[in-house]
C-alpha cells in the first residue's frame, strides 16, 4: 500500500463532516492493520445480506441447493437473487434471508468472521440499532475469509468475489476504477456503507471497510467511504 495511506485515512475520518464514521483496513490476509470505531455497532441496512450469500454458498457446497433453481417464493433462481442483492436489491436481500432461514444467517455470520453481526428482522428503510445490526470489522473480515478461501470452497469464494465485481456504479469504492476488484455497498437514510477487495498496486489485495451512520447529508457520507479507499489506493484527495 501506498506509505502515508493511513494518514489519508484518518484525514477521511477527521473530514467526514458529521456523522459517525467507522474504518477497518486488512493488508490481504494479513492481520488487521487499521481500526477506527471498528467495533461499534451500526444499522446492517442491505449489509445483512453478507451472511446470508455466506450461507447460500455453504449449502450450494453440501449440495443442498442448485444455484439454477427457483428462490421459494420470488420469481427468480437462487443465482439471479445472489446477483441482485450484490447489486443493492433491498427485496432480494429480504427473500434470500427468508428463504434460508434467519437462524441460519446469523449462526453463517459467525462462520463467516461476522463475530456482532445479528440479524433480527427484514431489512426496511428505516434501520436502526434496535433492528439488524453489524460493524465495520465485520464486513472487513467477511471480505478477509472470502479473499483467503477460509471457511469455503476457493471455487465459493472465487464466484462470490465475481458477483460482487459486477456492479461498477462510479460511487465510493469503485470510484477507484480497477483497482476495486469487489465490493459490497449499501445506501439508506443516514447511512453510507462500502466494503470490498481493493489492489492499490496491481499485485497485493487490501480488504478494507468505511461505514458511517447518523450523516443526514448522502453526498457527505458516500465522500467518506469514496476517500477511505483514495487513500488506500494511493488516490488520496481532498475533494
Amino acid at each position: 500500500m501506498p506509505e502515508n495511506w493511513k494518514g489519508g485515512v484518518l484525514r477521511a475520518i477527521a473530514g467526514a463532516a458529521g456523522g459517525a464514521p467507522a474504518a477497518a483496513v486488512y493488508d490481504g490476509t494479513a492481520d488487521l492493520q487499521l481500526v477506527y470505531n471498528g467495533g461499534r455497532f451500526v444499522p446492517a441496512g442491505p449489509m445483512a445480506a453478507l451472511p446470508a450469500l455466506w450461507n447460500l454458498f455453504e449449502r450450494v457446497e453440501a449440495g443442498e441447493i442448485e444455484l439454477g433453481e427457483p428462490l421459494p417464493g420470488a420469481p427468480m433462481s437462487w443465482e439471479d437473487a445472489a446477483r441482485a442483492v450484490c447489486g443493492g436489491g433491498v427485496e432480494a436481500v429480504n427473500a434470500l434471508i427468508s428463504a434460508l432461514g434467519m437462524e441460519a444467517v446469523n449462526a453463517a455470520a459467525r462462520r463467516a468472521g461476522m463475530e456482532q453481526t445479528e440479524i433480527r428482522r427484514p431489512v426496511g428503510e428505516n434501520e436502526s440499532l434496535r433492528s439488524n445490526v453489524t460493524c465495520a470489522e465485520d464486513a472487513a473480515a467477511f471480505f478477509r475469509r472470502l479473499l483467503s478461501h477460509e471457511g469455503l470452497s476457493e471455487a465459493s469464494c472465487r464466484r462470490l468475489l465475481a458477483l460482487m465485481s459486477e456492479s461498477r456504479d462510479g460511487g465510493k469504492f469503485a470510484s477507484v476504477g480497477e483497482k476495486c476488484l469487489a465490493r459490497f455497498g449499501a445506501s439508506f437514510p443516514g447511512s453510507e456503507y462500502d466494503a470490498g477487495v481493493l489492489c492499490p498496486d496491481g499485485k497485493r489485495p487490501v480488504v478494507a471497510a468505511a461505514l458511517v451512520m447518523l450523516q443526514p447529508d448522502r453526498e457527505k457520507g458516500a465522500r467518506f467511504c469514496r476517500r477511505v479507499a483514495e487513500a488506500v489506493c494511493g488516490e488520496d484527495g481532498e475533494a
